[in-house]
């Protein structure tokens, strides 16, 4: 299994937070390569952490045949 962090999130993926600057879930990302990212990514688990004014999440890659 694969790790990747990502810090301030919020500011790149839409999510629930309630950070400030945060894309709001039904929002979009800021720039396509964002939007490629979550193509990339939406089959991987994901684990949102905040702090009320920055939010980072946890993506794991699953590994190949799982």
């Amino acid at each position: 299994m694969s790790l990747l962090v990502i810090d301030d999130a919020h500011r790149y993926l839409p999510s629930s937070s309630r950070s400030p600057s945060g894309i709001s879930s039904d929002g979009r990302c800021p720039t396509s390569r964002w939007e490629q990212f979550l193509t990339e990514v939406h089959s991987w688990r994901r684990v949102w952490f905040s702090g009320g004014v920055h939010d980072d999440v946890l993506f794991f890659k699953p590994l190949v045949g799982q």
